[in-house]
């Protein structure tokens, strides 16, 4: 059964907000934070996800509207046929879709009712002849990045229907000395300790792996420098095999995944992102926001990000260049400073959400009026 709200009186229209995966990501918050932004507008918004999935759960706590469906495979029949009967007796003005997966039963539910679907594209697809048969689908790709809609021009399937609009993040003041202070506090952070941050799914694209490498070479440089993981996933149990046989016990912690990791963020000296691709990065936008130096790689849209001067940028798969870079700021914290600076004076110019929003209502404006 939906979980259901009071709906508004003449809603500007109603959007279906579909995703399938069962992890937290880049791609539901972004969902949360913009169906939430266009409800307060005067949409009518719902989210479908999986059972139990972390996404309806957030969705339901922003007070949206949510449906639950079983996903269990592509071409879903049982997610299909409820979709269609969804869809049938809700009548949304168009439907967004996050992964295949979604394409492949929601989408295929909506075109059958003529409703336009729009693709929330993280990672670009595979050119397979599923995804290009299902992919034609698709009325607009709403791509978080230019990198992605430039990995997406040999998509013939995609073409001239692709809008590039930026993720956002709320605008909020960065933590004051006090609330630093009262972090590392409550997190039993020492002042002498340079406490350094991952916040991510724990895998091998995230680069976890270089993460876990570099640590050893920068503990024994650096013995001050501690290392705080938050998150899970399938490189876990690795991951943390490795760091006890780096004997990095109680210089790299693991936290698992965490609903809300503010405190870690306001605690930490820098963030460390060491990713081997990413179509955006709201992590870095988390640490940015907070004036805190950031550690990452030239990989996929992580330059669009963070610009030149906003973060120090190394090659990905490279532990001894992370390492090298995180030694340097660790000795310079007149440098660390300027990057925190010019990082959130960054997202404060480019990706302030209500920017991003603004972009996004005004794509399903003119769909909508289209017919």
């Amino acid at each position: 059964m939906p979980n259901q709200r009071p709906h508004r009186r003449s809603p500007i229209a109603r959007l279906l907000f579909c995703d399938s995966l069962t992890f937290w990501g880049g791609g539901e918050h972004w969902i949360v934070q913009v169906g939430s932004a266009l409800s307060e507008r005067g949409w009518e918004i719902t989210v479908a996800g999986r059972h139990d999935a972390e996404l309806l759960k957030r969705a339901q706590s922003a007070g949206l509207e949510t449906v639950a469906w079983s996903y269990k495979r592509d071409f879903d029949l049982g997610t299909m046929r409820a979709a269609s009967r969804w869809i049938a007796g809700n009548k949304p003005d168009a439907v967004l879709v996050t992964t295949g997966r979604d394409i492949r039963t929601a989408g295929l539910a909506a075109k059958h009712h003529r409703i336009p679907v729009v693709w929330r594209m993280g990672p670009k697809p595979k050119k397979n002849i599923v995804h290009r048969l299902t992919g034609s689908l698709i009325d607009h790709v709403l791509a978080p990045s230019e990198t992605v809609r430039q990995e997406i021009q040999p998509f013939s399937w995609l073409k001239n229907k692709v809008n590039v609009i930026p993720n956002g993040i709320a605008i909020t003041p960065a933590p004051t000395p006090d609330q630093i202070r009262a972090a590392r506090n409550s997190l039993g952070v020492p002042d002498s300790a340079l406490l350094c941050l991952y916040v991510g799914r724990l895998m091998a694209g995230k680069g976890i792996d270089t993460l876990i490498e570099a640590f050893a070479e920068i503990h024994k440089q650096y013995p001050p420098a501690i290392l705080s993981v938050i998150g899970a996933g399938p490189g876990e149990a690795v991951a943390r095999e490795r760091s006890a046989a780096l004997r990095l016990n109680g210089v790299v912690s693991f936290h698992g995944y965490m609903s809300d990791p503010s405190y870690y963020f306001d605690a930490c000296d820098l963030l460390m992102l060491p990713s081997r691709y990413e179509s955006f990065s709201y992590v870095l936008l988390e640490a940015m926001l907070r004036a805190k130096p950031c550690i990452t790689t030239r990989a996929g849209a992580i330059p669009e990000v963070v610009g030149e001067d906003a973060a120090v940028l190394i090659p990905p798969g490279d532990p001894a260049a992370l390492a090298q870079a995180t030694m340097t700021l660790a000795g310079d914290p007149d440098r660390r400073s300027r990057l925190g600076k010019t990082g959130r004076q960054r997202v404060i110019d480019h990706f302030d959400l209500a920017k991003t929003v603004d972009a996004v209502e005004s794509l399903f404006r003119t769909m909508i009026k289209a017919g």
